[in-house]
């Protein structure tokens, strides 16, 4: 496809899987008329805009990828309604990086992404940051003596109260994304226990999906194979 038929395809796409506007009357009625078209218009116009120019650098890397098949079109119609209702940037790029990893084809045997996506419309954007803080720093070692979850990544925000972090972790914990345990990735963080919080292959695959092409090592998930990491 050429650069205007990817930019028309997929404005085509958007604007199927946001026109549906509940017919309502009253001030709520005057409100969807005055102020919701235009709002919707611009915010889809600018996801449009940055999801194209993401496909075009994929395209340029040499990567191929696929805008007709039945997958691609779900996963895009469901991610520009889901982006459409949010208004925080980490939740937003996560559902647009969610369509261009979709649009590079690859063998999937079990359906990961709707559990993707389902976690990023679960989550805060802070409970996303929180996965990629440690993604980047690739393990967040425990200090002194406390194994608390806060004490590990208090470190990167340390502006965070101590009770709303760990509310931000249970759930984290809970879905096996970031794990206590032996390191596998830097033995030496703690030379005592050697147990520090790091991604589980369940949390590197959510990264995997949430994050732009080439952004991130390659993530072995059970049960896919050939993945297309960022």
């Amino acid at each position: 496809m050429t650069d205007q038929e990817i930019k028309t395809h997929l404005r085509n796409l958007s604007i199927a899987a946001t026109s549906v506007i509940p017919v309502v009357g009253g001030p709520v009625s005057y409100i969807l008329d005055k102020y919701v078209p235009e709002f919707v218009e611009e915010r889809r116009e600018a996801f449009l805009r940055t999801l194209n120019d993401e496909l075009e650098q994929v395209v340029e890397a040499g990567i191929e990828i696929d805008l007709q098949g039945e997958r691609f079109i779900s996963i895009f119609v469901r991610c520009v309604r889901l982006a459409l209702d949010e208004y925080e940037q980490e939740k937003i790029d996560s559902f647009r990086n969610i369509i261009v990893n979709t649009a590079i084809p690859r063998q999937q045997d079990f359906d990961e992404t709707s559990l993707m996506m389902n976690w990023v419309r679960e989550f805060t954007g802070d409970q996303i940051r929180v996965i990629k803080a440690i993604k980047v720093n690739d393990e967040i070692a425990y200090y002194g003596e406390q194994s608390d979850f806060y004490y590990a990544v208090k470190h990167h925000f340390p502006k965070i109260p101590r009770e709303y972090l760990i509310a931000l972790a249970q759930d984290l914990i809970g879905k096996n994304i970031v794990i206590y345990g032996k390191g596998h990735r830097a033995p030496e963080i703690d030379k005592d226990t050697n147990k520090v919080w790091y991604l589980s292959d369940m949390g590197e695959t959510f990264v995997s999906h949430i994050t732009r092409p080439h952004a991130h090592n390659k993530a072995n998930s059970a049960g896919v194979k050939n993945r297309v990491a960022d």
